[in-house]
């Protein structure tokens, strides 16, 4: 795991950080707790209004996503953080 930014002050704080492998993910299952905000960067596809049968290519765009935390568990058998 790579810790690009970490600024943690107290019970709070933040951190930026890269998963290379599984165990990163293990390790993350006890960083995260319930109410923690987590963000990803993703890249959509936007769709413009069309009244074309067979949609054009269409442009991909990042964006960054967030979610709350309410639970934290790792299934080992299908290697995932939910």
């Amino acid at each position: 795991m790579k810790v690009l930014k970490k600024e943690l002050r107290f019970d709070e704080g933040e951190m930026s950080l890269i998963t290379e492998s599984l165990d990163d993910l293990w390790h993350l299952k006890y960083i995260l707790e319930p109410n923690d905000l987590v963000y990803a960067f993703t890249k959509r596809r936007i769709e413009g209004a069309t009244d074309k049968l067979r949609p054009e290519k269409a442009d991909k765009k990042t964006v960054r996503l967030g979610i709350n935390v309410e639970k934290v568990e790792f299934h080992k058998f299908s290697n995932r953080l939910r």
